[in-house]
């Protein structure tokens, strides 16, 4: 369901739960308020997960680099050994 269609279903959903007659100028200013609300909430939420998965893969690049440091000097060693048995 898009923003729009969901804050649409949530004023009709509030205005019956409340036994509001609200004209369509108003329904329209609450669908764009609640709308809003939701697109600042889903952005919000956006970047609190790309800050989690950044910090959280942090640790794994480090470990990654450190891996592939650690196989490229492991053969470095072993072209230099293969080299000196000439």
């Amino acid at each position: 369901m898009r923003f729009r269609e969901r804050a649409d279903a949530t004023v009709k959903s509030i205005a019956g739960g409340l036994n509001l007659d609200l004209s369509d100028s108003q329904v329209k200013q609450m669908t764009d308020i609640v709308e809003q609300a939701i697109i600042d909430e889903a952005r919000e939420e956006r970047e609190r997960c790309a800050t989690v998965a950044h910090h959280c893969c942090r640790e794994d690049m480090d470990l990654a680099h450190k891996t592939a440091r650690t196989i490229r000097e492991a053969n470095e060693a072993l072209i230099t050994n293969l080299m000196a048995m000439r």
